[in-house]
């Protein structure tokens, strides 16, 4: 995968098209989105290389079931619960 940095966000490419968007920093991994089906995958594995660190952390919303189960099978654990909810205006 391709990838495209603009300060801590990064567009993830393969062949020519955009998968996956994502914010990434300081070995934390703080949002995802995915443009194509299967491309959530690609682009974790993508942002957590870019980041250069022997521990990546990854924020994920405890009621992303679908989100959770792939960051499992990528090998992240459970660590902590932090509440925190934003309001888009």
């Amino acid at each position: 995968a391709l990838m495209i940095q603009e300060g801590s966000a990064f567009c993830v490419y393969r062949a020519c098209s955009v998968i996956g968007i994502g914010v990434a920093y300081e070995g934390r991994i703080q949002a995802i989105a995915s443009i194509v089906p299967g491309g959530g995958r690609d682009t974790v594995l993508a942002l957590a290389k870019s980041l250069d660190s022997d521990v990546v952390s990854l924020d994920v919303a405890s009621t992303n079931l679908k989100a959770i189960l792939l960051y499992n099978s990528l090998g992240f654990v459970e660590s902590g619960k932090v509440m925190n909810w934003y309001k888009i205006y």
